[in-house]
């Protein structure tokens, strides 16, 4: 939903997500999203760079972050950007409650980053390489595996992309 919302609000640019909560363009993150689930209610947290422009990003992280500002060309309100996310979260979930949720598995892996990629996955445990397939119907990542297939929860992990 944010993803769509970002490119509403700036034609022209592609928005891809990096499993399981970050939104890319390009090569360059522009938003983090955390969702938390409490008490049977869900949490969501998400940060976005709006209006920052060349230069405003700390030194360790100037060659991968962006703001929808640089990568759209101009400022925008981030009241108007908040509401065009509400919006695309509204119509996201009316199809969750319809029991679609395959439509939403689609949604997501269209714009999934590093499909069919070779990545590693940190997980706390040790260090699982594979090609990522997709997600599932929950939203967890489906990797191919040396060992077969394997599911990722989101959770305390790190996922990047190998180097070829």
């Amino acid at each position: 939903g944010a993803a769509e919302a970002v490119e509403d609000e700036y034609p022209g640019i592609e928005v891809g997500i990096k499993w399981p909560n970050d939104l890319f363009v390009g090569s360059a993150k522009v938003a983090g999203i955390l969702a938390e689930a409490r008490g049977g209610s869900v949490i969501l947290g998400m940060g976005i760079n709006v209006n920052d422009e060349p230069g405003a990003f700390p030194a360790e992280i100037a060659g991968t972050a962006a703001s929808l500002r640089m990568a759209g060309g101009k400022a925008r309100s981030r009241g108007e950007i908040l509401a065009a996310i509400l919006r695309r979260f509204e119509e996201l979930y009316t199809v969750w409650e319809s029991g679609d949720p395959d439509l939403l598995r689609s949604r997501l892996e269209s714009r999934l980053l590093w499909k069919g990629g070779r990545v590693s996955i940190e997980n706390g445990t040790g260090t699982v390489s594979g090609v990522v397939e997709g997600v599932t119907a929950e939203g967890y990542l489906r990797l191919s595996t040396a060992g077969g297939p394997r599911v990722f929860h989101a959770g305390d992990l790190s996922l990047r992309l190998e180097e070829r």
